[in-house]
């Protein structure tokens, strides 16, 4: 007898244990995966930021290459120069030059070249750093170079963007060490005839360390890859340039990692970033110069490998597997008592149900028999969903089905747990208060030895916590962790929406972008952390300022995005102007001004061209001295289109006088 009862306690424990440690396993292995999933997800949005933000400075310094190329084309001392070489003249040349390229610290190097493509007058910055003029015999000849033949093509005021390329001798060979650069060529005319044309470049690989330095940098490899799949930066530097060097050629993007170059290629011209997942990794990729300002595109890229994603998710792991250890451990026990209380038919269904809540005791735990009555609740069900035992018990728990599911989903519940046994996913549960909570429930059929239902055990799980924590950390990867405004990725996410709407229904949209004036001045002379406090206060007054429709997007350093749906021309240009006063009247100091360029989405517009658009009014704004807003020029034939629609005033809103 007593070896009876020993056999009978190891089976219940055993039997017990598997289950109840199998059950453990499948919520640890599915926990593990959404952390991961969580985690890679927020690597990806910060990998996306750092690269909008190295396309940005790009963007920036290439818009200062333009203004200091449009002054210098137009300067005095290279007109005099250009009229008669002489040593004083050249020697003014090069001090106003060596003093460009000491202000502009990104500069590499500034040349005037004559129309047969030989450097006249030229500086250039050393790797010290120092900056020093060109020596004669440095001076470079462009006549037989591919890319003098697309500079002796230009036009009036026109600019050229080769690639990124490294330097070259006469002979077409590499300059060493490698020196990556980026080049803008644009014509001098003088009694409108060409008389040269000036040269200015700057460290492509300057945007790959802008990668490295940002703050709270993703463990990943920033690399930079030519529109031919070879790289242009790589941290092995052996494999770069292997279009120039036979001996690199196999070292490729493409080769390396041949299923995310198709990818990425296969994106089409006017796509500017995109994700890839494959080969062991998250690939996080944008096209630079999506409008093809340069001859060719190439391509900044994030890899973010698969062993960065699970040291990322480290601690939320570690928290996971103490969690685990401790209900492994709980798991024994219950198989334990399990077995120690297995016994005779009827005892031990009662142990099977007792052991099954047990399991659950951090759950709301219902059990019912064969026909779905209630038959016993355990007290988390009554602090869970308020409803009391007595309320429940003999009752069918019809109560808790929620209006957020069709009676079809239930059907289909029904029909599974009758076919398998076992039902588990997320249902939304109405609680005793009339509110709808998210559960987590599992519904397992109890058979006795000839294999017949004689109860249910039902356990819910409370989920409101986790699904408010997933919505606060999407909510932290669209934020900008300084000011509180929306970033990029979601200022992408509402355009395309809002875009979408207004083709749809016709309703009016408003864009605007702004940037606060001289912000660089304020950094020099203040301080960085001086600039931040600026930032957060022009931000904190443009909100007070919108509706609770309206959003507030940083997409750079100091420049923002305001979008105003349901919004027509009048009514965007009275509350722009309003922003501007209301931010020209602080008092605090540093006082700073900021310049708008603002439009209104056409039908044919799509995120580019209405960004495009209200940047190129904020530009004008700022050729005007700044401190001022401007509407965006649209052509003729889209204003007749829409300005029965889109341009008209608000009712109720006067017109502006014209």
């Amino acid at each position: 007898m007593r070896r009876r009862s020993w056999g009978a306690f190891f089976g219940y424990f055993f039997a017990t244990f598997i289950v109840l440690e199998a059950l453990v396993v499948a919520v640890g292995f599915q926990s593990y995966n959404k952390v991961i999933a969580l985690k890679t997800d927020t690597l990806i949005g910060n990998a996306a930021n750092k690269l909008a933000v190295a396309e940005l400075v790009l963007n920036n310094k290439i818009e200062l290459i333009n203004e200091t190329l449009e002054l210098l084309s137009h300067h005095s001392l290279v007109r005099d120069y250009l009229i008669r070489d002489t040593a004083g003249r050249r020697h003014a040349v090069e001090a106003h030059w060596v003093a460009i390229l000491e202000a502009g610290l990104a500069y590499q190097k500034l040349a005037l070249i004559d129309l047969t493509g030989q450097e006249l007058v030229g500086s250039y910055r050393l790797e010290d750093g120092s900056i020093t003029r060109l020596p004669s015999e440095e001076k470079f000849n462009w006549a037989n170079s591919l890319e003098f033949s697309y500079v002796q093509q230009l036009g009036s005021d026109e600019k050229y963007y080769p690639p990124p390329e490294f330097r070259e001798d006469e002979k077409n060979e590499p300059v060493v060490p490698l020196d990556a650069t980026i080049r803008v060529f644009t014509p001098i005319e003088f009694a409108s005839k060409k008389a040269g044309y000036l040269m200015l470049t700057l460290k492509a690989d300057r945007l790959v360390a802008r990668l490295r330095s940002l703050p709270q940098m993703v463990v990943g490899e920033p690399m930079m890859v030519s529109q031919d799949g070879y790289y242009t930066f790589h941290h092995d530097m052996t494999k770069i340039y292997g279009n120039r060097y036979p001996s690199r050629s196999h070292h490729k993007f493409q080769n390396d990692y041949p299923e995310a170059w198709a990818t990425v290629k296969s994106q089409g011209v006017g796509t500017h970033s995109g994700v890839f997942t494959g080969n062991h990794a998250t690939f996080v990729y944008n096209r630079v110069d999506p409008e093809r300002k340069f001859r060719k595109p190439f391509y900044l890229v994030l890899r973010i490998s698969d062993n960065a994603v699970q040291l990322a998710a480290m601690e939320p792991i570690k928290s996971m597997l103490v969690t685990l250890s401790i209900s492994a451990g709980l798991v024994f026990l219950l198989a334990i008592i399990a077995g120690g209380i297995g016994g005779g038919r009827a005892k031990a269904q009662h142990q099977r149900r007792l052991s099954q809540a047990m399991v659950e005791s951090m759950s709301a735990v219902i059990v019912t028999d064969e026909q779905g009555h209630v038959q016993d609740v355990n007290p988390s069900f009554e602090r869970i969903t308020g409803y009391k035992e007595t309320e429940i018990i003999g009752q069918l728990p019809d109560m808790l089905k929620s209006a957020e599911h069709k009676p079809t989903f239930y059907a289909l519940m029904v029909k599974r747990l009758l076919k398998e046994g076992f039902w588990r996913g997320e249902v939304w549960c109405q609680l005793a208060d009339a509110r709808s909570h998210p559960m987590l429930v599992e519904i397992h059929a109890i058979k006795d030895k000839r294999g017949r239902v004689t109860n249910y055990v039902g356990s819910c799980l409370d989920l409101s916590e986790q699904k408010l924590l997933e919505v606060e950390l999407r909510e932290k990867s669209l934020r900008d962790p300084l000011t509180h405004c929306w970033n990029r990725r979601y200022l992408t996410e509402l355009l395309k929406s809002e875009l979408a709407r207004q083709r749809r229904y016709g309703h009016p949209l408003a864009v605007a972008t702004f940037d606060i004036d001289k912000f660089k001045s304020i950094n020099d002379n203040f301080g960085h952390d001086v600039g931040d406090q600026v930032l957060v206060r022009c931000c904190d007054q443009v909100r007070r300022q919108l509706r609770r429709s309206d959003s507030l997007s940083r997409v750079g350093g100091e420049e923002f995005v305001i979008v105003l749906p349901m919004t027509h021309r009048d009514g965007a240009e009275i509350l722009i102007e309003r922003i501007r006063l209301k931010l020209a009247a602080l008092l605090d100091e540093p006082r700073f001004t900021v310049s708008f360029g603002l439009t209104v989405a056409l039908p044919t517009d799509d995120m580019g061209d209405l960004l495009k658009r209200a940047d190129q009014a904020l530009y004008e704004a700022k050729a005007a001295g700044r401190n001022r807003s401007f509407f965006a020029k649209i052509n003729h034939t889209a204003e007749v289109h829409v300005s029965a629609e889109l341009l008209q005033p608000e009712a109720g809103v006067p017109k502006k006088a014209q």
